[in-house]
């Protein structure tokens, strides 16, 4: 059977929203290296 156009839209969101929180993630990890290494701290 078919998928729905809102389970395909649904499975669409998901993996956008997934790729968005990955992306976030990644961006906050840069940022905190970059202030700890700004302040002098080693990692």
């Amino acid at each position: 059977m078919a998928k729905s156009f809102f389970e395909e839209m649904g499975g669409r969101l998901n993996t956008y929203l997934a790729d968005i929180d990955r992306q976030a993630q990644e961006r906050l990890e840069r940022l905190i290296e970059g202030m700890k290494q700004a302040q002098g701290w080693n990692s």
